[in-house]
């Protein structure tokens, strides 16, 4: 038998009991759950409330919350791991050319000023409009029906940090010893250039990524 437009509501009012905020899973979950009452209500002469129960065992032990951050965890390992995939791809030929002459270009900025950190952190702080305006791209598609898409949501939260805060936690950890560094340091600013080699690269990379997601995301939920 097929479900009525008034049980379909009652499941995703069941639902709605355990505050599932991305519309991916809120769709998945109902699809499924709408087929597994389906099934049970035509093997068993029981009620709707009592066939939602039994189709609520399918997604056990996890439950709904559970598997709702295990896919939080699997898009971040996915993002994460295409954003070092990328950032490889400048160490290898011909990229390596180019990440050499940043570093190179990096070093030298640093040695005509005489606060390197301060230098570095002024190159971070260029570097930010460029993430800002893919970031605001994605970030407006981030919602369908009121309710989050885990993939953009996951995408702006897990790679803003790698491309933005990690550099920035690089540069406060040294900032943290200036006390007892010298900034005339050549080893100093050889790790400084290369923090700041990262952060431009990671600005390329996320751009590259936030394009090919706003793309996708269009595609699959907007199109």
């Amino acid at each position: 038998m097929k479900l009525s437009a008034e049980q379909i509501v009652e499941i995703e009012k069941y639902l709605g009991t355990f505050q599932i905020k991305y519309y991916e899973l809120k769709q998945e979950f109902l699809d499924h759950m709408i087929c597994s009452v389906e099934a049970i209500l035509n093997e068993k002469e029981i009620s709707l409330k009592d066939a939602i129960q039994l189709a609520k065992r399918d997604f056990e032990p996890l439950g709904f919350v559970g598997i709702m951050e295990e896919r939080q965890r699997e898009w971040r390992k996915k993002f994460s791991k295409a954003h070092w995939n990328w950032i490889k791809e400048f160490f290898k030929f011909p990229q390596i050319v180019f990440s050499i002459v940043l570093f190179i270009s990096f070093y030298f900025v640093l040695e005509n000023f005489n606060n390197s950190l301060k230098t570095a952190y002024s190159i971070n702080l260029i570097l930010v409009p460029f993430l800002i305006i893919e970031f605001i791209k994605l970030y407006r598609l981030r919602k369908k029906q009121g309710h989050l898409l885990l993939r953009t949501e996951t995408f702006l939260s897990n790679n803003i940090m790698l491309a933005l805060l990690l550099p920035q936690i690089g540069l406060n950890i040294l900032n943290g010893f200036k006390e007892s560094l010298d900034m005339n340091n050549i080893l100093l600013k050889i790790v400084i250039s290369i923090v700041l080699v990262y952060s431009f690269l990671s600005t390329v990379v996320f751009r590259k990524m936030a394009i090919c997601e706003i793309k996708e995301v269009k595609k699959l939920y907007f199109s």
